[in-house]
């Protein structure tokens, strides 16, 4: 260990916030937004703590319940969802099987937020796509959903079941679309992302069980330096 701190004592300095204790707010109650350490952590100060947030973790487990909330309530029409219109349309190129997918359970896509139109054979054009809060990769949500409803109708299975049942391929699914380590965010992204988060069932693990957030305290750092005892 080059540097000489002790890793074992830092690690259980560093606590774990979890489902069931304060909000995000109350967490980050007097911490400022510091910067990004190594376009990944979100670090966030105060006079007595600091915290870092992993993007990619925070970002999925948004994606993925907002999906699932989406989904869930995907017959019921009082349920409305906000969606983004694409100005320009956006060209996928899915295949005939996918593309029959498509129109068979468009009712289920639309109320998800997107809508879409046929553009060639095998070929859909998105003009909407849901409003997540957050930039992600509308195309892979799209994708992976398609993929998803052709297997449940492989299956004979209705998709709600798919969404209640199991939760694998929507964890995949807000993997695969979410921020990625190594990618810069603008501040008022930064903005975005933790107030979405703050409104999450629980904003403290992403959906495979990884922490999102760290937490340790002033004191605890200058025992670590041995500046108190």
């Amino acid at each position: 260990n080059p540097s000489g701190l002790p890793m074992k004592e830092v690690a259980a300095k560093i606590t774990h916030p979890s489902a069931g204790e304060n909000s995000l707010y109350e967490i980050l109650n007097g911490a400022c937004y510091a910067c990004s350490l190594f376009d990944t952590y979100l670090l966030f100060e105060s006079r007595d703590f600091l915290i870092l947030i992993d993007q990619h973790a925070a970002h999925e487990r948004i994606l993925f319940e907002e999906l699932r909330q989406r989904l869930a309530h995907e017959d019921d029409p009082d349920q409305p969802h906000p969606a983004q219109l694409l100005l320009d349309g956006d060209v996928l190129e899915v295949g005939s099987a996918l593309e029959k997918t498509a129109f068979d359970h468009i009712q289920i896509l639309q109320h998800a937020g997107f809508d879409f139109t046929r553009f060639g054979p095998g070929t859909l054009r998105l003009n909407q796509i849901p409003a997540l809060g957050q930039s992600y990769d509308h195309r892979v949500v799209f994708s992976s959903l398609l993929d998803n409803l052709q297997q449940d109708q492989e299956q004979s299975a209705a998709f709600a079941s798919l969404i209640s049942g199991n939760m694998e391929k929507l964890y995949k699914t807000a993997c695969k679309a979410a921020v990625k380590a190594n990618q810069p965010l603008k501040e008022h992204e930064v903005e975005t992302l933790i107030k979405r988060l703050n409104g999450m069932e629980n904003p403290y693990t992403c959906p495979h069980g990884r922490p999102v957030l760290l937490k340790m305290t002033k004191r605890d750092l200058e025992k670590l330096f041995k500046r108190i005892l």
